[in-house]
């Protein structure tokens, strides 16, 4: 078996490819923050979407957003530009993708940037007001 879960944030913008004509390609890298006691460490993974999956994310995802990626890994082998070998890298070859953050929501926000009110304005309207445990009727 070979499968992989992240969830982490996008580090750069994306940028969405055609590939051989008719293929769509997307590539872009996750950061994950792992920490233990006082000790925190960030592994940044390449990722790579293909076809309609490729479409969505870049339509509706952004740098510093959140993002879980279910994938398999694969290694990539090359010959160093300068000749002095074999390289190797692995990424995640995407199958499945989450949304993390509610919709309106931007990077800016859990940066202390206040978020403009009109999402806000949105969801309110979407959520009917709290009902006190009084006000039920059984």
């Amino acid at each position: 078996m070979n499968q992989v879960t992240i969830i982490g944030r996008i580090t750069k913008e994306l940028e969405l490819r055609q590939v051989g004509g008719d293929k769509t390609l997307l590539t872009f890298s996750i950061a994950y923050n792992d920490s233990y006691g006082d000790n925190e460490h960030t592994s940044f993974f390449d990722i790579t979407a293909w076809g309609r999956q490729a479409e969505v994310i870049a339509q509706y995802f952004k740098k510093g957003q959140r993002i879980a990626v279910v994938g398999r890994l694969k290694q990539d082998r090359y010959e160093a530009k300068d000749g002095s070998g074999m390289r190797s890298r692995v990424n995640i070859v995407l199958r499945e993708f989450s949304f993390i953050e509610p919709k309106g929501y931007t990077a800016a926000a859990s940066e202390g940037v206040p978020p403009s009110e009109a999402p806000m304005q949105q969801q309110e309207a979407n959520n009917p007001p709290l009902m006190d445990d009084d006000e039920v009727p059984f």
